[in-house]
């Protein structure tokens, strides 16, 4: 970072860009997510021993949902958080077009590429080349960083088979995720 310019300056334990601005950001994790809020913690204190300083704040899902999709007037810089997956992967790459900031494009990123690609894909017929081409937009979405993936989380759950039936195991989780599946199949025993 030094050869790069980020320098300490006047005895701070903040590094400066090579223009003068602190590394100074505002972070964000949901409260009741404890493994969220550890995971900005290690953030926080990881980035303060090279020298970035995260201002760490924990917000309520509303508050901090409210804040991430504020496109007139953003107030975070970084945040924990975490997206569930339904079963086909458009329900994921849909979020990264540019035509989702404002709704569901929680990072801000736009690419004419990466929506050129999207609509590639969205519109194959062809099983193997679809695969292809998600892929293909999975990669640039890495490669342009917009996310860091700290870890894919596997969720314990429990539900009761005796009393109701038609359960189906499908990715993500049997309940709780975006799958409507099991909420619209199960019934009672």
């Amino acid at each position: 970072m030094e050869n790069a310019g980020y320098k300490y300056r006047n005895g701070s334990h903040v590094r400066t860009s090579p223009d003068g601005q602190p590394l100074s950001f505002r972070l964000i994790a949901i409260t009741t997510t404890t493994v969220d809020c550890e995971a900005a913690e290690l953030f926080r204190d990881a980035a303060a021993k090279v020298g970035i300083q995260l201002n760490f704040t924990a917000l309520d899902a509303n508050t901090l949902g409210a804040t991430v999709y504020d496109s007139a007037a953003p107030d975070w810089d970084i945040f924990v958080w975490g997206w569930d997956m339904m079963v086909d992967p458009d329900s994921q790459l849909v979020v990264e077009l540019c035509g989702e900031i404002g709704s569901n494009n929680d990072a801000y990123y736009c690419s004419a590429a990466y929506d050129q690609l999207y609509q590639e894909q969205a519109t194959e017929l062809n099983h193997a080349r679809r695969v292809q081409l998600v892929h293909e937009c999975q990669q640039m979405f890495y490669d342009d960083a917009c996310y860091i993936v700290m870890w894919y989380q596997r969720k314990l759950q429990a539900y009761r088979t005796d009393t109701w039936t038609n359960w189906a195991a499908v990715p993500g989780g049997i309940i709780l995720n975006f799958t409507r599946q099991n909420y619209l199949n199960a019934r009672p025993v």
